[in-house]
């Protein structure tokens, strides 16, 4: 009895000894941490201040990062100062963006090297963001 109690714990909730978990289990805990996360997207931003507004929440759109660039804190104190400027980066990084079917956007993270917190880009076939967001960063980073 304890043998099929311990085995039924191993099999749904990960084993206590063995700390592995079962494919029914993994299947759940891959499907619970399935999300994507939201942001507000602005079309045509001008600077960063314009992605920091107040907005409704059921204006937020559910996105996946594709792509993560790094810039120096001197370019990227450039591309937020003027978001309206053609960039090489997302020149170069434009196929990787859209809405999948799912209504998902798929965009780019552009963020200053060392920090969390950053612009998330949906060029739509252009070489600026024509929609941007405010990425406050990741939870664990505050």
């Amino acid at each position: 009895m304890i043998t099929s109690k311990l085995n039924a714990r191993c099999y749904f909730q990960g084993c206590p000894v063995t700390g592995r978990i079962g494919k029914a289990e993994q299947r759940r805990w891959t499907k619970m941490n399935d999300f994507h996360s939201t942001a507000f997207f602005v079309k045509h931003p001008f600077r960063i201040e314009d992605l920091k507004v107040p907005h409704r929440y059921e204006t937020r759109k559910r996105f996946v990062v594709v792509k993560t660039i790094e810039l120096s804190k001197i370019d990227y104190d450039n591309f937020v100062a003027d978001l309206c400027v053609d960039r090489i980066f997302i020149e170069e990084n434009k196929g990787l963006c859209h809405v999948n079917e799912d209504g998902v956007w798929r965009c780019l993270l552009v963020k200053q090297r060392g920090r969390s917190d950053g612009v998330l880009v949906m060029p739509d076939g252009r070489d600026y963001p024509k929609y941007a967001a405010y990425y406050p960063g990741e939870e664990d980073e505050l």
